[in-house]
């Protein structure tokens, strides 16, 4: 008798296979492609800083108004009160020069708030509508990025791999060692944090050490692309849905950019230092005269420096060289790894649908700009009057409005006096020792502490007007941050942090008093020095 053939099946181990691949490839797709990431981003909810804006709720016949939607540099941050600076306020103060004989009143006013994004920008537009305005002028596009690091906010929703990613941004830790500690401590610490017994300085001095400033912190973009090219569609969708809202009630739409000044600032954040590029940078700041080929021969090549993208511009700029599309501008700004700078899609995005839409364009009213925008934050004075000034001419040129609008000579001597009689000097000093302050954290949270020391002068000069003496621990917070700057540009961080918490709390606390004698350049001088003693 013959056995039976088995005519059981093998084990289909390739179809498990394939499935197992199948799976594990569909979940990496999965996150990497989380479906639509725009819709799912988060935001701000809308609440504007400006003053309410006080207009009749039935607006004349002879009436035009203008509402400026924005971020905080429509707000004139950091000037006070909230708006007394913005570029709006002044329009609207130099419209007036016009007079009773105008035919039209032309009414300007800002609408806005810090740190609005896209989405938040929307829902501002949906509240400035409320005014009756005949005109949105609308900023959007410099927040985007930089709500994902000083938001701690993830772009890319709640998948495994956006998280991990998430976890491992080192842009975060210095932020927090710098901004919580010398614009707040918050709670937010935990117990068990820091050491007993350490007094706030101590504390404040143990957390920049263990942060390492002057140690580049972020290899590359700190946004992914795939993270800019979601933020670039919620800011195309957020010109869709403004559009839309302004459409329904018969207004027209501007929309403007306010990312950085490109034409008049430097890039910062660059991983690793080249001195010749430094000296080159140094020379250029200080006006001095400097030929193509001696410069070109310091840059060498550009490569992927947003830096000497910057250089290779300004050089040809001096020297009346015309590039077509601006592009060494347009590469340093694409290469840029600050976050309030990585803009470059969302502007293009932005301007791009603005021009498909009907009812709405785009200006580019900040490219330019003769001062302000200091590097990653805010226009001064002398930069929210050249916009209330491009604002002016805007108007100007709109059908039926030509006659109603002073000429810029007029507008601006009523500009200029409401600004004398509103804003103090002393007033305006401290303000710009903010805007100078953010710059210095912003720079060191990104390991460009070279190009945050020049910026410690006004920084400094600003606070010495608000604290009382070189004891004041915002004052010795700074200080601290002064010296730890300079010795890490130095690569002496270890000398500087050497001894015991007494004795090095001691060290920089002699340094603070000496800074506390110092003014304007000659701080910014002693600062140098130190940064270079050990090079």
């Amino acid at each position: 008798m013959t056995a039976e053939p088995d005519e059981s099946k093998p084990f289909p181990l390739r179809a498990v296979l394939g499935l197992v691949v199948g799976f594990l490839a569909a979940t990496l797709w999965w996150n990497l492609l989380p479906g639509g990431p725009a819709d799912v981003l988060p935001s701000l909810p809308a609440e504007p800083k400006t003053p309410a804006i006080e207009w009749s709720a039935e607006k004349g016949d002879d009436e035009f108004r203008v509402v400026a939607v924005g971020l905080s540099p429509t707000m004139g941050y950091p000037y006070l009160p909230v708006g007394v600076a913005s570029f709006a306020t002044l329009c609207d103060v130099g419209l007036r020069a016009a007079g009773a004989a105008a035919p039209k009143r032309i009414r300007v006013a800002p609408l806005a708030m810090d740190s609005a994004d896209a989405p938040t920008v929307v829902e501002l537009c949906r509240l400035a509508l409320q005014h009756d305005p005949d005109l949105l002028l609308v900023e959007l596009g410099a927040n985007e990025a930089s709500t994902r690091l000083f938001g701690e906010r993830p772009l890319i929703g709640p998948g495994w791999l956006g998280a991990l990613a998430d976890r491992t941004t080192r842009a975060r830790l210095p932020l927090d060692a710098l901004g919580r500690e010398l614009v707040g401590a918050s709670e937010a610490d935990g117990a068990g944090v820091d050491e007993p017994g350490e007094s706030p300085q101590q504390r404040a001095i143990r957390r920049i050490f263990e942060a390492r400033p002057g140690q580049p912190l972020v290899d590359g973009l700190p946004v992914t692309p795939l993270e800019l090219e979601a933020l670039a569609d919620r800011a195309a969708r957020a010109i869709d849905q403004i559009a839309e809202l302004a459409a329904a009630a018969g207004v027209e739409v501007v929309v403007w950019t306010s990312p950085f000044d490109l034409h008049h600032a430097w890039p910062i954040g660059m991983v690793g230092v080249e001195p010749a590029l430094d000296e080159l940078v140094a020379r250029l700041r200080a006006g001095e005269e400097v030929g193509l080929e001696e410069g070109f021969a310091a840059v060498e090549n550009p490569g992927d420096r947003a830096d000497a993208w910057r250089v290779v511009a300004e050089l040809r700029r001096r020297h009346g060289v015309a590039d077509r599309d601006d592009l060494p501008f347009r590469r340093a700004r694409d290469l840029d790894p600050a976050p309030m700078h990585v803009v470059g899609p969302v502007i293009d995005a932005v301007a791009e649908r603005a021009a498909a839409l009907e009812g709405v364009h785009f200006e580019a009213l900040a490219d330019g700009l003769d001062a302000g925008f200091i590097d990653v934050t805010h226009p001064g004075l002398a930069g929210q009057r050249d916009l209330a000034l491009r604002l002016r001419d805007l108007l100007a040129r709109r059908d039926g409005l030509a006659a109603s609008v002073p000429s810029r000579d007029s507008f601006l001597v009523a500009v200029d006096a409401f600004v004398a009689a509103r804003i103090p000097t002393r007033e305006a000093r401290i303000a710009e020792g903010k805007g100078a302050r953010i710059d210095v954290l912003t720079h060191m949270i990104f390991g460009a502490v070279r190009d945050a020391l020049p910026r410690f002068a006004p920084a400094l000069d600003g606070l010495r007007l608000e604290v009382a003496g070189p004891q004041d621990p915002d004052w010795q917070h700074w200080a601290v941050v002064a010296a730890v700057a300079a010795a890490g540009v130095a690569g002496d961080l270890e000398s500087l942090g050497a001894g015991t918490d007494e004795e090095r709390t001691r060290r920089i606390a002699e340094w603070s008093l000496e800074l506390w004698n110092l003014e304007g350049s000659a701080l910014t001088a002693r600062l140098l020095d130190r940064a270079q003693r050990s090079r």
